[in-house]
């Protein structure tokens, strides 16, 4: 049967076997440049190599899968700081606070996406990654003496310094901050090919 479709291109969901392998070899038949996908390579690289074989076609094999993650982590503990005045009040530090509090709880959803394609003796892959995809402001490190992420007192004498800039200056950074919230929605992306 001639269709007059020679030369043209089809895309075959479900191509590695059944109704949708009955197609691609139909269309290849025809002189129809064929990319086929599902969802299992083994049988698709088959299938792929059975189409090339059978009817001198172009077979393009795509396989692709995406991937979606939520990650929930319980605070992290700190020691509560009882020393400082707050309301006129100071509170000493017990033995029993080390680590007895709790920071907020962190969250995020990722999604990744790979997709591939074969052609010839080469294949071709990209893929997409996306943390944090609904851009949740975690908090990562609290301050002492109320447990929060927004408001508190800084306890300087317990920081750990970075550069030193001049000894009457002190340091340049300070790396033990509260209000410390983890990364914000990130992309990430990546190009392969194998021989």
């Amino acid at each position: 049967m001639d269709l007059q479709l020679k030369g043209k291109r089809a895309v075959i969901t479900g191509g590695s076997r059944g109704i949708g392998k009955a197609v691609a070899r139909l269309l290849a038949a025809e002189g129809i440049d064929c990319a086929i996908c599902a969802r299992n390579e083994g049988p698709l690289v088959q299938s792929a190599k059975d189409l090339a074989a059978e009817s001198g076609a172009t077979v393009l094999l795509k396989d692709s899968n995406i991937g979606i993650t939520y990650r929930w982590l319980s605070g992290r503990p700190y020691t509560p700081r009882r020393d400082f005045a707050l309301s006129g009040t100071v509170n000493t530090l017990q033995a029993s606070d080390q680590n007895s509090g709790r920071g907020p709880s962190t969250q995020s959803a990722n999604l990744s996406y790979n997709k591939s394609l074969a052609f010839g003796n080469a294949r071709y892959g990209i893929s997409v990654r996306i943390q944090n995809v609904f851009n949740i402001r975690n908090c990562e490190q609290v301050f002492q003496n109320t447990g929060n992420c927004d408001t508190g007192i800084r306890d300087f004498s317990q920081r750990r310094v970075g550069n030193q800039s001049t000894a009457s200056l002190g340091s340049s950074t300070n790396v033990d901050n509260p209000q410390n919230v983890g990364a914000g929605r990130s992309f990430f992306t990546g190009f392969t090919v194998n021989f």
